[in-house]
């Protein structure tokens, strides 16, 4: 049977969504083929969730001991919303120990992530992109330039998040500021 690692967590909001994910794989993973286990990572600490207990990963080999054997992984099911998984800074890991992995490769998830660079690089391929400004954390907000240059109704969204965590629908220019505010509490830098 094969093993396979469900990895879990972060720090980013996506936190509980995260969680939620890997149970759902856990319980419907085939048991007749595959045993899995819920890595779980917080904080930098990665830990393997085996029978309720919490066992250190060695992050040499990406291994865990359990009543003094070695557990190795032939499988890693990335059920981590969010950072490091979807922006591409965990792939590199297991591409240099040779582990395959449910995503695509660093650089995809690092481009996706990023809508800013994903929209320059969608337009360069011919694709329609909704037309955006950027604001960075520290600059000052000019809702009149937001609202004659987007239009309204328009939406503002952290430029690296998930789900719908920072995201606003704004109607009307009196609604800018705390919608970027908003978004600021998930990225430096917002669409």
């Amino acid at each position: 049977m094969k093993e396979i690692a469900i990895i879990t967590g972060g720090d980013s909001a996506e936190y509980e969504i995260s969680i939620q994910s890997a149970n759902v794989v856990l319980k419907n993973l085939d048991s007749d083929k595959y045993i899995g286990t819920i890595v779980h990572i917080k904080d930098k600490k990665w830990t393997a969730i085996i029978n309720s207990s919490h066992h250190k990963i060695n992050k040499e080999d990406f291994s865990v001991e359990v009543n003094s054997e070695r557990k190795y992984f032939d499988y890693v099911f990335m059920a981590l919303h969010g950072p490091p998984a979807e922006n591409g800074k965990i792939q590199p890991y297991f591409d240099d120990l040779k582990i395959k992995y449910s995503s695509c490769k660093s650089d995809v998830s690092a481009l996706t992530f990023n809508k800013i660079e994903c929209n320059k690089k969608l337009t360069e391929l011919g694709f329609n992109c909704a037309k955006s400004l950027h604001h960075k954390k520290g600059d000052s907000i000019n809702t009149n330039q937001i609202t004659k240059t987007l239009g309204l109704p328009c939406f503002i969204k952290p430029n690296q998040g998930g789900s719908s965590f920072g995201i606003s629908k704004v109607n009307n220019e009196d609604e800018i500021k705390d919608a970027i505010r908003n978004a600021l509490i998930h990225d430096d830098i917002v669409l």
